[in-house]
């Protein structure tokens, strides 16, 4: 393994109250970590280069001194009075999100100067977001479904995805994120299918100025009996398995010819066969899609689904 260290710069700003210049004999040490909450993987990650400042607690107009994190995104901080408490911090922004992160040493305690970690978390304060962790009834997380961000309370109440100002998917570990939405009220919409059955269920949120609001949501199966069922086949009729069917209750996302937007996703099994039960009734639109070696079979249906009643429908594939 290749390990590359880079050179470590200081810089020093003595505009600090009561700024002493660093003439201890002890080394503050450490490792700058980035774990992202919101959008990444639940892991920690060394963060290179990264600028971590040195200050007073309690002063935030100015800082004693700076440095930056070699590639293994380590820092260190010289000439430590430990006699005096001390304030480490850093900051960084990636993939528009604000991190933070700090480490407060009290005086007198010489233990919490041999090593520590600078763990950088997203902010909670001075950016506007919502964060939602979608979860099954067992506190699972449901990963792929759709999530539908209305200002809207008129819209949010027709039960579909007509005029959401934001429409999501949930990653693989069930979370959705929308930053940089402006102070107010919002409505949100989850939908998707977990064990085969329908899912939903909806929230209201206020969003004031400087704050990621963060929610988990459950979504619990649609009290209804209506029910979907698909048989896809290629164009001899033969069926065909392991078809993506993307079900959107939104003839306008539909058009768009991709999956944003679906209400449902849903893959068929070895017969070719897809089901949504206790799918919400309503008028609905299909992109089916099946990957063959280096050839694509579409194709697109919509229809009906009337209240407690069973839809069986076919679809060919070319």
């Amino acid at each position: 393994m290749l390990v590359v260290l880079l050179a470590v710069y200081g810089d020093c700003k003595k505009g600090a109250a009561n700024f002493h210049d660093l003439s201890g004999d002890s080394t503050i040490r450490g490792t700058a970590v980035l774990y992202d909450t919101l959008t990444g993987p639940f892991n920690y990650y060394g963060v290179h280069p990264l600028t971590v400042y040195l200050g007073y607690p309690g002063d935030t107009t100015s800082y004693l001194y700076s440095t930056v994190t070699n590639g293994l995104g380590q820092f260190s901080f010289n000439g430590i009075d430990q006699t005096q408490a001390y304030l480490v911090y850093a900051r960084m922004d990636s993939m528009q999100i604000h991190f933070y992160g700090q480490i407060l040493y009290s005086a007198n305690n010489p233990a919490l100067f041999a090593s520590d970690t600078l763990a950088l978390y997203p902010s909670q304060t001075n950016q506007n977001g919502i964060f939602y962790h979608l979860l099954d009834t067992l506190g699972g997380p449901l990963p792929g479904c759709s999530f539908f961000i209305f200002s809207s309370r008129e819209l949010w109440a027709h039960n579909d995805s007509i005029g959401a100002d934001y429409t999501l998917k949930a990653d693989s570990y069930g979370r959705c994120l929308q930053m940089n939405v402006n102070p107010g009220e919002y409505f949100v919409r989850a939908m998707g299918t977990y064990a085969g059955l329908a899912v939903d269920s909806i929230d209201s949120v206020t969003v004031p100025q400087g704050n990621i609001i963060s929610r988990s949501l459950t979504l619990r199966a649609v009290p209804n009996n209506s029910k979907l069922i698909y048989h896809l086949q290629d164009a001899s009729g033969d069926p065909l398995p392991y078809t993506d069917v993307y079900i959107f209750n939104s003839q306008v996302l539909w058009n768009n010819s991709d999956s944003s937007g679906a209400a449902y996703f849903v893959v068929s099994d070895s017969t070719g066969t897809a089901k949504v039960a206790n799918i919400v009734p309503g008028n609905y639109y299909v992109h089916a899609l099946n990957f063959i070696g280096p050839d694509t079979l579409k194709a697109v249906d919509n229809f009906t689904v009337p209240a407690t009643t069973t839809v069986t429908r076919s679809l060919q594939l070319q």
